[in-house]
């Protein structure tokens, strides 16, 4: 089981962590380009009076600054930053001579700063102003009278899929579409990937099409605890659309394999679990034997599943090439349930029990969420069979034999033949993620995230990329107040920076 150290009171210590029984990482240098894929310079654009207590102020990352304290001065302290309007931010580290990282501050803005040592109350002035970066715009649409719900910062993958201009990254944006945090990976780290942050500065992630990154744990200050790849499953090709750590410590991760049925040998899927609540795999070949898969034809994609999760001890597999969403048992591969067109489906059904037509059944599913009975469904559509896409909830009864559609939601002229994402956000509001890549799809669209409110149709909260060419698959709304404590989205903090006299 992966542990890692938490980081205390908003503060992003540099002493990294480790997995049981192996040596923990030392403070880290800035990344190079072999193992990131990003290029760190130093440029602090920063000025320190004479007597602080600050040593020096380096900017070596977007949206990050790490503070060197004067040796000997140790002691626990508060760091405020200020940009004017509603930029303020602060943070508050415990004892320790160690560096302060300051993560969340917008590119190519001029900061006022001031550390302040908790025990004596010295406050000591410092300024820095951070470079600009390349972090795509967004613009933001709020509902009149209706606040979005709490999480106040979207984690986001972004690529550009079409021209491979824009290096693949992960992103964190606050609720007025400013980028917060970005991290690069490798160039060859296509849109397939499942990024989840986990507080105290963690993020996991995992997939892209590649046989190095079946799960990676990294800390907000770029930080790399953790990589696993292909000695997680050697005969697999590669890792792709999901890899996560669930919340009962479950390492989770899907990878694509080959299936045969003795002649033609085709594309399928494995599912791995690893500690938690479930270690161990089942492989597509396993439902193939059983007669619950089709065969492909050679070398075909077969199956392409997209999503896996694991809840309360099923196995859930969306496969998009075959319109199912399929619930197992992850040890026998036994079949709990399946929505779609193979054998024994449940039957779709309306509010009052009555089936509804084959056009209503998902078509090339991707992101889904199960909440119990619930399923959440990001339905792409498919064309020319349905062109629009939507998101869906479904009450699942196997023992009625039954998806009941309880809400569908659409817009106009939104349409993607793949990629998406839908997150349950709690209170009936859900997180639509109308992913897009304009070189696959059919008709120009912007990548956009809505919060939409489930019972009433509206929506709270909209953001767009401005750029239709920023392209991306996944994104979920996250409490990341604990890194980045900003006084408008994070309770307490701007009454904390009053008692500072900051």
């Amino acid at each position: 089981m992966f542990r890692w150290t938490p980081l205390i009171a908003a503060a992003l210590a540099c002493s990294g962590s480790a997995k049981d029984g192996e040596p923990a990482t030392d403070s880290p240098s800035p990344p190079t380009t072999s193992d990131t894929g990003w290029v760190p310079t130093t440029d602090s654009g920063t000025t320190v009076p004479g007597d602080a207590r600050v040593d020096e102020v380096q900017n070596a990352y977007d949206h990050v600054v790490t503070v060197q304290r004067v040796p000997g001065t140790a002691a626990a302290v508060a760091v405020g930053c200020d940009a004017g309007d509603d930029e303020q931010l602060l943070w508050e580290f415990p004892s320790g001579d160690v560096p302060l990282v300051l993560v969340g501050l917008l590119g190519d803005t001029p900061y006022d700063c001031t550390l302040v040592d908790l025990g004596s109350d010295e406050h000591t002035p410092f300024s820095v102003r951070m470079r600009a970066n390349d972090a795509p715009t967004a613009t933001v649409e709020r509902h009149p009278t209706l606040a979005p719900s709490s999480e106040p910062y979207l984690l986001v993958n972004t690529n550009e899929q079409c021209l491979d201009a824009l290096t693949p990254t992960l992103r964190l944006y606050d609720l007025d579409g400013r980028p917060r945090w970005a991290h690069h990976l490798e160039f060859d780290v296509n849109l397939a990937t499942e990024a989840r942050y986990h507080g105290d500065g963690l993020v996991v992630w995992g997939g892209g099409y590649t046989d190095r990154f079946a799960l990676q744990y990294l800390q907000l200050d770029h930080t790399v605890l953790e990589t696993l790849g292909a000695e997680v499953a050697p005969d697999a090709i590669h890792f792709h659309h999901d890899g996560k750590l669930l919340d009962d410590g479950t390492e989770l991760m899907l990878a694509e394999t080959y299936n045969t049925d003795g002649n033609t040998t085709w594309l399928g899927w494995r599912a791995i679990g690893r500690g938690g609540s479930w270690s161990g795999e089942l492989d597509s070949q396993v439902l193939f034997d059983a007669g619950l898969l089709p065969p492909g034809a050679s070398d075909e994609d077969a199956y392409h599943a997209n999503w896996v999760d694991l809840v309360d001890g099923v196995l859930y597999v969306s496969q998009c090439f075959t319109d199912e969403i399929l619930a197992l048992d992850p040890t026998t591969g036994a079949l709990h349930w399946r929505i779609g067109p193979g054998p024994d489906s449940l039957k779709l059904v309306d509010a009052a029990g009555a089936p509804l037509a084959a056009d209503a059944w998902p078509q090339c599913q991707h992101g889904l969420e199960v909440i119990g009975d619930q399923l959440l469904v990001y339905d792409n559509g498919r064309y020319p069979d349905r062109d629009f896409s939507r998101a869906m909830s479904l009450q699942v009864d196997p023992s009625a034999g039954t998806a009941e559609v309880e809400w569908v939601y659409a817009e106009p002229e939104w349409f993607d033949n793949a990629m998406g994402d839908i997150d349950d956000l709690g209170a009936g509001r859900v997180l639509i993620h109308m992913a897009h890549v304009e070189c696959w799809g059919l008709f120009p669209d912007q990548t956009t995230a809505v919060e939409l409110d489930t019972a009433s149709q509206q929506v709270m909260w909209r953001m767009a990329f401005d750029d239709p060419y920023v392209a991306s698959y996944r994104a979920e709304r996250v409490d990341a107040c604990d890194a980045i404590p900003h006084a408008t989205y994070c309770p307490g903090v701007a009454e904390r920076l009053g008692e500072l006299g900051l």
